[in-house]
């Protein structure tokens, strides 16, 4: 997977690749930045003391940091399903627009809507008009997957509901009132969360690691040029790119592509 932080465009790609390339491999970088981020996270789980990081040196204490340990690799991972998802929506950008600028780079503001408007629904339109069909039954296969579906839920689970109660962490308490109500009133029911464990869900996302790596990088072999990751500069393109940011600056200023004015 280290090899995914070389497709972090620099000079030599902008010289010898086109728009969506550079930001399809823009995003690799993300999906590699918070994937890291993930895995030190479920490391950082493995640590049998925390001193001095906690005031008492228990498995109360303990139970506490690795379940922020443990939530924050689960956001982390859910962070890479959604990237994964605009990197195949920045690189098909060309198939709305009809052609392939230097706008997203040069707008940020562009750029910000552009992966905010990043959906499955949109993302599946976006597939089709480029005949990529196929490029969407393995985003869907994945997505199926029981493992990923689960890890979605949890995420989705904290992010609606606030966390989970942790085994280890504390008492959860009765689900209902002790005391039965007279005549046909109903039992008194206590708000509660559903109960987790961390070792077992800390394998679960060692799994889920796993699954998405095989996802992702298949993804990434099946669209990026082989070469993309090489440092050698093409200065012969240079009045070829200079030609093209012209042509966009024209646009942006004779108001010529409505597209272009509806965006900003």
């Amino acid at each position: 997977m280290d090899d995914w932080k070389w497709y972090k465009p620099s000079m030599p790609q902008y010289t010898r690749y086109s728009p969506h390339q550079i930001l399809a491999g823009f995003k690799i970088e993300d999906v590699y930045m918070q994937i890291k981020n993930a895995r030190l996270s479920l490391l950082f789980m493995e640590r049998d003391s925390y001193k001095p990081f906690v005031t008492k040196d228990d498995d109360l204490h303990t139970a506490h940091i690795r379940s922020k340990f443990l939530f924050d690799a689960m956001a982390n991972y859910n962070y890479c399903i959604d990237l994964s998802w605009q990197f195949l929506y920045l690189y098909y950008s060309y198939i709305d627009y009809g052609y392939d600028d230097y706008g997203m780079i040069q707008e940020e503001d562009f750029y910000e809507k552009e992966t905010k408007s990043c959906r499955p629904s949109t993302l599946k339109k976006r597939l089709v008009s480029a005949g990529q069909e196929g490029k969407w039954r393995e985003i869907s296969s994945f997505l199926d997957e029981p493992l990923t579906d689960e890890i979605r839920n949890a995420y989705n689970y904290i992010k609606h509901r606030g966390t989970y109660h942790v085994k280890g962490l504390g008492i959860q308490g009765d689900d209902k009132f002790p005391t039965v109500f007279s005549g046909n009133v109903p039992t008194l029911k206590f708000i509660t969360r559903e109960t987790i464990d961390l070792d077992e869900w800390r394998e679960k996302l060692i799994n889920f690691d796993i699954s998405f790596y095989q996802y992702f990088n298949k993804l990434i072999q099946e669209l990026m040029p082989d070469d993309f990751t090489e440092g050698t500069i093409i200065i012969d393109n240079l009045p070829s790119i200079s030609k093209k940011l012209e042509e966009w600056y024209r646009k942006i200023n004779d108001g010529q592509d409505n597209k272009l004015e509806g965006r900003l």
